[in-house]
């Protein structure tokens, strides 16, 4: 997954990957996984969870869960009672509204947005996200209250708050100048980790 060191730790984070994504990139690295899948029952989707604490994992990392937010809700009360000590992370792509993510205040530990792209940005507007800066800034605000910064344990291993990527694309100087200055500022609240592995599948939209 290419997993930070504070999500992957020693033996892996527990990764559960949800089909749906609001964007519509054209450039999407994940979009077999992400437009296909299959239907699991509460009760199966719980049972994963479970299996994956079993084995060892560090903690369980929902992969592209605001589509499925409302059964979300409903799941992660009862895997927090049955997997105690079990970190629970939401990798999302920032594009999420403040008042679906109140809605996860004390469920959800840590806090995972992959941000992408610029307020003026070409790519934004072909995902269909024209205004995507705008929301996701908003978003990590309200994901930053929940949690805070991120708070790691001895093996440097993380347990809580908020932790921005960017993986880095060929985005025009301007675009990629105002994300950097954004990022600079929120680093001086919580942990950036910056990835260079963007694998461009399709030419930027002009």
């Amino acid at each position: 997954m290419g997993d930070e060191r504070a999500i992957r730790g020693r033996i892996g984070s527990g990764a559960i990957m949800l089909s749906g994504c609001p964007l519509t990139c054209n450039s999407c690295q994940n979009y077999e996984m992400v437009q296909e899948g299959h239907r699991v029952t509460f009760e199966q989707f719980i049972e994963m969870a479970l299996t994956l604490k079993a084995r060892g994992a560090h903690n369980l990392q929902v992969l592209s869960p605001t589509v499925h937010f409302p059964s979300l809700r409903q799941l992660l009360p009862i895997i927090r009672k049955e997997a105690p000590n079990f970190p629970i992370i939401f990798k999302s792509s920032g594009y999420e509204s403040v008042e679906a993510l109140k809605r996860f205040e004390g469920l959800v530990d840590i806090y995972l947005p992959d941000l992408k792209f610029g307020s003026q940005s070409r790519w934004a507007r072909c995902a269909g996200a024209g205004d995507y800066l705008q929301v996701a800034k908003l978003a990590i605000d309200e994901m930053f209250s929940q949690v805070g910064p991120l708070e790691v344990d001895r093996e440097g291993i993380a347990s809580k708050g908020l932790l921005i990527r960017h993986v880095k694309a060929p985005l025009p100087a301007a675009e990629q100048e105002e994300l950097e200055g954004y990022l600079s500022e929120m680093g001086r609240r919580t942990q950036i980790s910056i990835l260079e592995h963007f694998v461009q599948l399709e030419q930027p939209p002009t």
